[in-house]
């Protein structure tokens, strides 16, 4: 039902290419749109062609502001936003500590409504470990938002512990799982085709990984991995989805490690989906730390075992057959013996009940959307 109200959001996502936050927001553009919200998107570089089109087929639109490296300058086009665009009746920031001041910049242009979204959990590596410039960062902006945020939204139990603090329950924190699009894991997939596409051999075992190139996704631990599985399994290749700011070092580490043959980079996509179904046979993620990874959702909705850190919230687990927690402090063999173990074990989950068990989850784009609208339109901020 088409809401009689209209709502203009203003999206504070830093890039919507490649990352998970901006992948479950764009899902769920159709039905916030039907609700009458149309959702604008803060970022802070130009995004692709055709992520473009998809917000402005919403009503929407991408707008660019400087990085955060150049503070006063972002403010600068952050405060001529607000107040010459729009308006708007909300902002939703879901830079974690940076959004202490994206949302008093809000507060001083008038924005009635400001959100924080906590959609990672770093607290197993204490702020204190990272030098008094870190921590005085850190006490600043959670001051900010304390003062300006009017609600708060959090992705796991352990996300919004991180970014409000204990008793967050008490504080107008809303818990809100980011749901995926199920219907793009339905259907059959051409596996040869895909593997072809990709350069990697029909009869390969692949481990996949979807993360950005960033240090809490541990790609150089991957490579470590990397190298005890092929010791076992010769026909192992690694297909690594995702980009940022590491990728060149990693891709010289692998290099370095004479495993150049057994590691497909596969970039940015927008059909991981796809490539989850037809391309992987295990998936792997040794993050230091997580929010709630959207990647093992959808890994868990293409039925493939997870092989994930145990600093990963529980709450992911959809499917526990799919799902075995490693210990971040366990040796690499250790993770490629979990790898290894995985390949001849079977799933214990047809394709049927996986999708089925995930769409009547938290997880279902769907019911995350309807949730994500009622907070929007109901006054429930």
């Amino acid at each position: 039902m088409v809401s009689n109200q209209s709502y203009h959001i203003l999206q504070v996502v830093g890039a919507i290419a490649g990352g998970g936050v901006g992948a479950w927001l764009l899902n769920m553009l159709p039905e916030l749109y039907q609700r009458g919200i149309t959702n604008d998107f803060l970022v802070y570089r130009p995004e692709p062609p055709d992520i473009r089109e998809q917000v402005e087929a919403h009503g929407g639109k991408i707008l660019v502001v400087p990085s955060p490296h150049r503070p006063v300058a972002l403010a600068r086009r952050l405060m001529q936003i607000l107040r010459n665009g729009g308006p708007y009746d909300i902002i939703h920031s879901h830079v974690h500590t940076y959004s202490g001041i994206i949302l008093f910049i809000a507060a001083l242009a008038g924005i009635p409504h400001r959100l924080a979204h906590s959609h990672t959990d770093t607290s197993v590596f204490p702020e204190y470990r990272r030098g008094l410039w870190r921590t005085f960062y850190v006490t600043l902006m959670r001051s900010l938002i304390n003062r300006y945020c009017t609600a708060g939204l959090a992705c796991s139990r352990q996300a919004a512990r991180d970014l409000f603090g204990e008793g967050w329950e008490n504080r107008g924190v809303h818990l809100l799982y980011c749901g995926i699009d199920l219907s793009l894991f339905q259907g059959e997939v051409d596996r040869a085709a895909v593997r072809r596409e990709l350069g990697i051999p029909g009869e390969a075992f692949v481990i996949g990984h979807v993360g950005r190139f960033v240090e809490q996704k541990n790609h150089q631990f991957i490579v470590k991995i990397a190298t005890e599985v092929i010791k076992q399994e010769p026909a192992a290749v690694f297909l690594v989805i995702g980009d940022g700011e590491l990728r060149p070092a990693i891709e010289a580490q692998v290099r370095a490690a004479g495993l150049a043959e057994r590691f497909v980079f596969a970039g940015i996509r927008t059909d991981v989906p796809r490539l989850l179904k037809g391309a992987m046979d295990v998936f792997l993620l040794p993050s230091l730390y997580e929010g709630l990874p959207i990647s093992v959702l959808e890994a868990q909705a293409a039925r493939l075992s997870c092989i994930i850190s145990d600093t990963v919230t529980p709450e992911v687990g959809v499917i526990p057959s799919l799902i075995r927690y490693v210990p971040l402090s366990a040796a690499p063999r250790e993770w490629a013996r979990a790898i290894l173990e995985a390949r001849d074990r079977p799933p214990g989950v047809s394709k049927e009940e996986a999708l089925r068990l995930m769409a009547a989850s938290h997880f279902n784009v769907e019911i995350s959307a309807r949730e994500l609208g009622k907070i929007y339109t109901k006054g429930t901020l």
